[in-house]
């Protein structure tokens, strides 16, 4: 989305998840007018599918995390293999800003991209003019283990229900949408608000018939579990590292969470907003930007005032 501007917005959005997800927040900037720049990590929309091996169940191995690729390479410690991890993504959209030829953009990154947003913050900081993460935490796999726990795993279990059986590609266009339903409900809603909006669910069907229809679906949910290994090992190597890093960020930072968060707890979001030295904004929604249409609007306003008061 090119508005013709030089203030360019790097998006990047969580697990599993395409840049489809991005579009009327990308229109929002837009009319701001700034340059929007967005991208499907590895493993989504038409990016490039690996190919590593997986646990069978994933599940059953998470705690620990061995990945097989066909091209494996050692881990900076010594350890195990994997595919690739959170700063591979990170790496990558820098590469997207190099490729549009963007010597600093603002960054905004929602759940996993969050967390990818924060690894670009730390490694890469000359290239971040400013930070806004919405729905995540320094840790993301470790925070989402602890809602779980504080819920019995009720949501977490509820979600993973949702996405089974898997899409799979002999599927209809109606088949893929009603196969959703079920999941769209689960992250478009929350324990104070458990009915969606019209507007809402409407997004939910556009996204999905334009991932289905330029062929970004993932299939069997592959790459969705490629990018849980990838946090994983992630937070196994980078914890220490990346703490200290957070600690010493320069650039403004903007942190907003759903009072009512189900996956990522929004006493996750309060303490990522510490860390960074943050403005911490809540909204009324769980793991998305809203409950509402109106409430989304709130939020994009945030993040529209706080990208332009940044140098």
């Amino acid at each position: 989305w090119n508005s013709g501007s030089s203030d360019a917005v790097l998006l990047l959005m969580g697990h599993s998840a395409t840049m489809t997800w991005w579009r009327h927040g990308a229109e929002r900037l837009q009319r701001a007018g700034l340059r929007v720049i967005a991208l499907d990590n590895r493993d989504s929309g038409l990016s490039q599918r690996f190919d590593s091996a997986l646990p069978d169940p994933v599940t059953a191995t998470l705690p620990a995390i061995t990945c097989e690729h066909s091209q494996p390479g050692p881990t900076p410690d010594g350890g195990g293999v994997c595919a690739y991890t959170l700063d591979d993504l990170a790496d990558d959209a820098v590469g997207v800003l190099d490729h549009y030829g963007v010597e600093r953009a603002h960054v905004l990154g929602a759940s996993m991209g969050g967390v990818v947003a924060q690894i670009i913050a730390s490694r890469h900081a000359a290239r971040c003019r400013s930070l806004s993460l919405v729905m995540t935490a320094e840790r993301i796999g470790e925070a989402t283990a602890a809602t779980a726990a504080a819920s019995d795993g009720a949501f977490i279990g509820a979600l993973g229900a949702a996405t089974l059986p898997p899409p799979h590609p002999a599927m209809t266009k109606d088949e893929y949408l009603s196969s959703r339903a079920r999941y769209w409900e689960l992250i478009q809603t929350d324990e104070a608000h458990p009915e969606r909006c019209a507007e809402l669910a409407a997004e939910a069907v556009e996204i999905d018939t334009a991932d289905f229809d330029r062929g970004g679906v993932d299939w069997h949910g592959l790459g969705g579990a490629r990018q849980t290994l990838a946090i994983i090992e992630w937070e196994r190597r980078r914890t220490a590292e990346h703490a200290s890093a957070l600690r010493g960020l320069k650039m403004p930072a903007l942190v907003l969470h759903g009072k009512h968060d189900p996956l990522v707890g929004v006493d996750a979001g309060r303490g990522l907003a510490a860390a960074t030295g943050a403005r911490f904004v809540e909204y009324a929604g769980g793991h998305n930007f809203g409950h509402s249409a109106a409430e989304r609007s709130k939020v994009w306003d945030e993040i529209v005032e706080h990208i332009k008061a940044s140098p």
